[in-house]
């Protein structure tokens, strides 16, 4: 059952890490030496056809086990032909072996004849023609497999133990490379492998998520503006699911999302009362316009007062004088007037 669950939660973690179970880590090598860069090409594709055939896998997770090939131009001809054309005959001696230890855990020579309008086309004619399956090849796959599967038996305990020292120096990728790298056809060596690989991984996820997290956090307080949201969210993007600060980074998205509710609640209140001061602020002017307008008019209201008075006034006065002039004594003024010429003469 322990080994059903290690197998599963295997299957989850090395989806995106590992070659499919049973796989053997590999590289294929193709030296630089005189051959052209295109048939260099053609044969490390060949080679890789010939690797994933037979169970193993140049997927980078080893710095041991190489597959590399030597090519012996054995014969040379240029073919009378118009144009002329190159012949060649090669053999394409593949070894595999330990760079480590430097050991050769085996060889197989392949004769091929390429031709060409030129050395180049001679050389990728030929390398099509190498098969990627044959008895010849079969039995020594196997045997080179069987090599590096008795290499993890017998080593296998000493690698873990490397990969966890590395992983408590925080050096995560390269424990696990040397972890994924263990076939999973081991026995106890492969379950030891899977078991340290998911807690150097879980390490990894945790201490990685960590510092995203404190990145991200560390943005948000030193500007905690929304234009500073859609940075904050592509950092933490980078957590992964499973680590132990996913909640801390849902926290903080939780934490920003309230704040900017609150700044946006603060800003809708300061408008709100920059809104009410500025409406009591025209109402107080409004006001003041009317109580001048409403002065002016009492003003004038008591000035037309003023003046109907007057105006009564000098009515009545005159008919009172009016009154009075109809009592004057005219003869006598008459009298008067005549003396006052009579004394001038």
């Amino acid at each position: 059952m322990r080994r059903l669950v290690l197998s599963l939660l295997w299957g989850i973690v090395s989806i995106s890490l590992f070659a499919q179970s049973g796989t053997i880590s590999i590289n294929v090598f193709v030296p630089e030496d005189d051959m052209p860069a295109e048939a260099s090409r053609m044969l490390v594709t060949k080679l890789n056809q010939i690797v994933t055939n037979y169970g193993l896998a140049d997927n980078g997770l080893t710095d041991r086990f190489f597959l590399s090939p030597e090519v012996v131009v054995s014969t040379k001809d240029i073919v009378p032909s118009n144009p002329p054309k190159v012949s060649q005959k090669l053999d394409v001696i593949l070894m595999i072996g330990d760079v480590v230890d430097n050991k050769l855990y085996g060889s197989l020579s392949l004769p091929v004849v390429g031709v060409g309008q030129n050395e180049n086309k001679a050389f990728i004619n030929a390398f099509q023609k190498i098969p990627v399956k044959s008895k010849q090849l079969e039995a020594f796959m196997t045997e080179t497999k069987e090599k590096i599967v008795a290499f993890y038996q017998q080593n296998g305990i000493q690698i873990i133990g490397k990969a966890e020292s590395l992983a408590t120096s925080g050096q995560y990728d390269e424990a696990l490379q040397a972890l994924f790298s263990i076939p999973d056809f081991c026995g106890d060596v492969s379950d030891k492998g899977k078991e340290v690989a998911l807690r150097v991984y879980r390490s990894k996820i945790d201490q990685e998520g960590l510092a995203i997290y404190k990145k991200a956090k560390a943005l948000w307080e030193a500007n905690p503006k929304e234009s500073t949201v859609p940075e904050v969210l592509d950092i933490i993007s980078g957590v992964h699911p499973e680590s132990a600060s996913k909640s801390d980074c849902d926290k903080l998205v939780s934490r920003m999302t309230n704040e900017l509710k609150s700044h946006r609640a603060r800003q809708q209140k300061a408008a709100d009362d920059l809104k009410k001061k500025a409406e009591e602020k025209d109402k107080a002017e409004w006001e003041f316009k009317v109580r001048q307008y409403e002065d002016q008019i009492e003003l004038q209201r008591q000035q037309m007062k003023d003046q109907t008075s007057i105006e009564k006034a000098r009515v009545e006065t005159e008919k009172t004088v009016s009154g009075h002039f109809g009592k004057i004594d005219f003869k006598k003024v008459t009298r008067i007037i005549k003396s006052w010429t009579s004394s001038g003469k």
